[in-house]
């Protein structure tokens, strides 16, 4: 917010708020679409193994768990090489560290 204030004129603050735009996606790890595209892979079959096992659910379930189970564990493993890949590039992110971390 410091950095708005003492902007002089529109294209300062454009170029200030355009960076900071760009810190979020980066915080978010937004910027890297292939990782982006594997983490929704993961959480879509978290979402389809717990959807499956509804005690609600009517129709028997389509999937067996050790399908949710195999597809989940490519899914991870192909995250995770994502990650690796990263981590060898030369824009190292703090957050990618942070969750190869926890």
């Amino acid at each position: 917010m410091e950095e708005i204030n003492k902007a002089k004129n529109l294209d300062r603050v454009i170029r200030v708020h355009s960076d900071f735009l760009g810190s979020i996606l980066s915080d978010c790890m937004l910027t890297n679409r292939e990782s982006v595209d594997k983490m929704t892979g993961l959480l879509s079959s978290c979402l389809q193994f717990c959807d499956n096992q509804s005690p609600a659910r009517i129709n028997p379930p389509n999937k067996g768990t050790t399908d949710f189970d195999k597809e989940f564990t490519d899914g991870l493993c192909e995250f995770l090489r994502e990650i690796l890949c990263s981590l060898a590039g030369p824009h190292v992110s703090n957050n990618i560290i942070n969750i190869v971390y926890r």
